[in-house]
């Protein structure tokens, strides 16, 4: 197993807001006719996914000892990220600090890559995105192995 430094984000998932686009369907009917319009409902599912958000399997076994909290209002989270496959594998660990009376949220994610059965590495995020003046606010944590 190879020593590695502890892991930064590299990258800052800007201050997310998750929302719908929903379209609206039009049509004319026999003659330009409003009221002839007919809709008709469908069978088929429709299923709604964030082209940003990142792929892989949970996997939240795979981060140890997280932590995270506020001193004077900055938020950081620390852990250990142990791969516990019998291949390498990269993660993407995403911190989110959000609470009830939050009208945004924000998160940051860290990618890891090549991480080798058996291997750990320390992460720490410092400075996580936080909403500004919001009581009750808590951090949340999704691992991904891909």
């Amino acid at each position: 197993m190879r020593a590695r430094p502890p892991v930064r984000p590299s990258t800052l998932a800007a201050a997310s807001a998750c929302g719908l686009a929903l379209a609206g369907v039009a049509g004319c009917g026999a003659g330009g006719d409003p009221a002839a319009v007919v809709h008709q409902p469908t069978e088929t599912a429709t299923t709604w996914s964030d082209p940003s958000a990142p792929a892989g399997e949970p996997d939240p076994r795979a981060l140890e000892g997280f932590a995270c909290g506020s001193a004077g209002g900055v938020w950081s989270a620390t852990g250990t990220l142990t791969h516990r496959g019998r291949e390498p594998a990269d993660y993407v660990v995403t911190v989110l600090v959000s609470g009830a009376e939050a009208v945004t949220a924000g998160a940051r994610r860290l990618r890891v890559r090549g991480l080798d059965p058996g291997e750990s590495v320390p992460l720490r995020l410092p400075r996580l995105p936080a909403p500004a003046a919001s009581r009750g606010l808590t951090c949340q944590v999704q691992v991904l192995r891909r």
